[in-house]
């Protein structure tokens, strides 16, 4: 499992990267913007069962659809 972050901005400015700044770019104007990108992931998954889905589904390249486990059993 792998998790992809894809974020498009809208350029204003085009071809003037200097002026380009996230919200969250608060550091001196002096440095280049756009490091400040920021993202949380929290893991609500009960361990096991996640265990499973990734032996059973992914790594045995099984279609699990988004309800069966790949072990006969099936969540809702």
């Amino acid at each position: 499992p792998a998790i992809t972050i894809n974020v498009d901005y809208t350029i204003t400015k085009a071809n003037q990267s200097a002026n380009w700044r996230l919200a969250s770019d608060n550091y001196a104007s002096t440095t280049a913007g756009g490091y400040s990108a920021h993202a949380d992931w929290v893991n609500g998954w009960d361990e096991t069962l996640l265990a499973g889905i990734i032996r059973n589904c992914i790594k045995s390249r099984l279609d699990c659809h988004a309800h069966l486990t790949g072990d006969g059993r099936q969540m809702y």
